[in-house]
């Protein structure tokens, strides 16, 4: 009798099955998050505190874009699936740096945002805050810190500080 049980909960479990390609995905450009109908709207990068003697200003631009992620459609092609719901991407795009770039971004140095409630995070090499919200935040207050150990946030170098509004 637990054969049968077992075999219907197998085919249960196949029949719930759904091969979607769902990754997530950010825009890599402002252009871009505006041809694919995501961007919403730039921030501007204000009040540079450069906080140690060889840093230099490491963003470039940061851009607020609908959350989104591929899926393919009936003929197997990617198409952006664009989540309207309450949930954004704030995006920043970087000045080269041979030291700290999207490469080692999370490894060698990360955004702290000053709430501490918006953690900056990484999708396609591109430094992310995902946010959920109704309203959209006005500015937000990060500090770029090098990491002193790798991947870990204890006893980070800070190296520039810089608030983001809209």
């Amino acid at each position: 009798m637990s054969k049968w049980y077992l075999l219907f909960f197998v085919l249960l479990l196949a029949s719930c099955y759904r091969d979607e390609y769902r990754p997530e995905q950010v825009s890599l450009s402002i252009e871009e998050a505006k041809a694919k109908k995501v961007f919403i709207k730039e921030y501007k990068v204000c009040d540079v505190k450069m906080l140690t003697n060889d840093s230099k200003q490491l963003i470039n631009k940061i851009w607020i874009e609908k959350y989104w992620r591929l899926t393919k459609d009936k003929d197997g092609n990617e198409v952006p699936d664009i989540c309207d719901s309450c949930v954004y991407n704030i995006v920043y795009s970087l000045n080269p740096d041979e030291q700290l770039n999207g490469d080692n971004f999370v490894e060698k140095w990360t955004l702290m945002d000053d709430n501490k409630d918006s953690p900056v995070g990484s999708i396609c090499g591109m430094p992310v805050t995902t946010i959920y919200t109704k309203k959209l935040p006005d500015s937000l207050t990060f500090n770029i810190v090098k990491l002193v150990r790798p991947f870990e946030r204890k006893d980070p170098i800070y190296i520039e500080r810089f608030t983001i509004k809209l």
